[in-house]
């Protein structure tokens, strides 16, 4: 198995780093261009839930861990701290955050092999993806 782990802030830009990454990491690892922007596109979804749907500010630190097999790529993205302090320069909360939540895991249901959305001990949200070959 291949680990990696990418601790950073919270912000759309930095998920935008992450992401390339990771979509390299499966193209390298024999995934298909389509599974890797089905990554793609899930990964951003789940970084918006944990860092940002709900909240006054974006993440401190989110924590991506990727996992890959011979078989699958497991992602799995937390905020460890549970804290929101990164201003969101201008942007309000988000209004739809409930809809648009709802909406994000419905897309990532529907492009990812697993996904499941749970909490940790300190109440901040974890979400875990599998995609297979």
């Amino acid at each position: 198995m291949y680990s990696v782990r990418y601790q950073v802030p919270g912000t759309p830009d930095e998920v935008k780093g992450v992401a390339k990454a990771i979509m390299q990491l499966a193209r390298e690892h024999g995934f298909a261009d389509e599974a890797a922007d089905d990554i793609n596109v899930s990964l951003h979804e789940a970084w918006r839930r944990v860092t940002c749907h709900g909240f006054e500010g974006w993440s401190d630190c989110v924590d991506v861990e990727c996992n890959l097999t011979d078989d699958e790529m497991e992602i799995v993205i937390r905020d460890p701290q549970g804290s929101h302090g990164i201003a969101k320069n201008g942007i309000e909360q988000c209004k739809l955050c409930p809809q648009e939540g709802d909406l994000a895991f419905f897309v990532m249901e529907s492009l990812m092999s697993e996904v499941s959305v749970d909490k940790d001990e300190k109440g901040s949200r974890v979400i875990r993806m599998v995609k297979r070959k």
